[in-house]
């Protein structure tokens, strides 16, 4: 598996995706079930509220070799006074023809 982690922006100076790249590692959380190696390939942020860059920034990984897509915890739940990524309804929509999604 060829991974993308994609991130929130807003969380970035406060989180350096520690819990994220342990739960890739150790195959932890959504990763649980996965049996075959995982590679991290790519870093990038959402591009800010509302995602609007998520879905540009995720084809971009998978024109780069990611056969998986890895939406953070900080984007798939309500962290601080953060609000969750407005657009993921559209960015798992728009998504889901092109590549494995996979949320924390």
């Amino acid at each position: 598996m060829k991974v993308g982690l994609i991130r929130c922006l807003q969380t970035e100076d406060m989180c350096g995706t520690t819990l994220c790249l342990k739960a890739i590692k150790a195959h932890m959380g959504a990763f649980q079930d996965s049996q075959e190696e995982i590679e991290l390939m790519n870093i990038n942020t959402c591009g800010g509220c509302p995602g609007k860059k998520a879905i540009t920034r995720a084809e971009n990984m998978v024109k780069n070799g990611c056969d998986t897509i890895v939406l953070s915890s900080c984007i798939t739940h309500l962290l601080l006074d953060f609000p969750v990524l407005t657009k993921i309804g559209c960015f798992l929509f728009c998504a889901k023809d092109f590549v494995t999604i996979f949320e924390f």
